[in-house]
């Protein structure tokens, strides 16, 4: 290959304007990329803005509605020591129904456990400092009477105890909260959840009922078609002779009497070239296609009789038998 030196001037100014036309063209290429994906990349952070505040908007709703559960939600503590006794706090006054300025104490406490449930909790209490480990928390759940209403309402407890370490002194940390209505979510929760399941199993048993019932009709429609089918073909070859036999009757009988057996063919060629459909038996109710296949028979044998008569006796006893055959 040639260098750029060695050729021309005219030839490398060809080559240079070239070069210098696939720049431009790259360049703008270029320049429409990095302009479309400017656009990208605007319309993705106007998205992002758009998502950044309505998460903000609903972290707020949450937020608000997070803090209005916690003040709404019944809660209180207990903190205790053996030698500075048990501290409550003023949460407590709401669960346990006491006025407003009126401290609560674990002897208000103890009395306000329900009558069912007083001696189990004091027993359970007897062996959470004897036998219960400690620094494990552990749960109960009680019910009491309120102060103020005589309401029965439903506790829930999680207490821990901390043996003494380091100088500390030993000390039980609770946690207390009014479930009542929690309780009685989940016991409809729970009503709901057999009610569904109940329906559930009557859908299923009824699914299998009409199941078997639509098999069974399957079946019965089934029998019905293949019985119209063979009764259908068992009629239709009967029929198919003897609308043959009336062709010939009307081909031999035509130049014979002028209007007898030629109208009796007539009247009869239609019927035996009647197809037997299922749709034809189902509007004809009341019509039995084997009474008709059996007079069409007896009218056919006739035919035939009266044909042999006919080559026996002569042409007047022919005529004859064509006008009983007619009538």
């Amino acid at each position: 290959m040639d260098k750029m030196e060695d050729l021309p001037p005219q030839r490398r100014a060809e080559i240079l304007a070239a070069r210098l036309e696939r720049s431009q063209r790259a360049l703008s290429d270029a320049e429409d990329a990095l302009e479309s994906r400017m656009k990208q990349l605007f319309r993705a952070n106007q998205d992002l803005s758009l998502r950044e505040s309505e998460l903000a908007r609903k972290l707020e709703i949450e937020s608000t509605l997070l803090l209005g559960a916690l003040s709404t939600i019944g809660m209180a503590t207990v903190y205790g020591e053996r030698e500075r006794g048990f501290t409550l706090s003023e949460g407590a006054n709401a669960i346990l129904g006491l006025p407003d300025g009126e401290a609560a104490t674990v002897e208000r406490l103890v009395a306000a456990l329900h009558p069912l449930d007083r001696d189990r909790i004091v027993r359970e209490g007897r062996r959470f400092f004897s036998e219960k480990a400690a620094g494990v928390p552990h749960v109960y759940e009680h019910r009491i009477i309120r102060y103020g209403d005589g309401e029965t309402r439903w506790l829930s407890w999680s207490i821990t105890r901390e043996e003494s370490r380091e100088g500390r002194p030993a000390y039980l940390l609770a946690t207390v909260r009014d479930i009542t209505e929690e309780r009685q979510n989940k016991r409809q929760v729970r009503a709901l959840q057999l009610r569904a399941e109940r329906r559930v199993a009557e859908l299923a048993s009824l699914q299998s009922e009409l199941a078997a019932a639509k098999e069974r009709v399957e079946d019965t429609l089934s029998a019905r078609n293949r019985f119209i089918s063979e009764m259908a073909h068992a009629i239709r070859t009967p029929l198919a002779a003897l609308t043959g036999g009336l062709e010939l009757l009307q081909a031999k009988v035509r130049d014979d009497a002028p209007a007898g057996p030629h109208h009796c063919a007539q009247r009869l060629r239609p019927a035996g070239r009647t197809r037997f459909t299922p749709d034809r038996a189902s509007r004809q109710r009341g019509r039995n296609p084997l009474a008709e296949l059996s007079r069409n028979s007896r009218v056919a044998n006739a035919f035939h009789r009266n044909r042999h008569s006919r080559s026996a006796q002569g042409a007047a006893r022919r005529g004859h038998g064509k006008q009983s055959l007619c009538r």
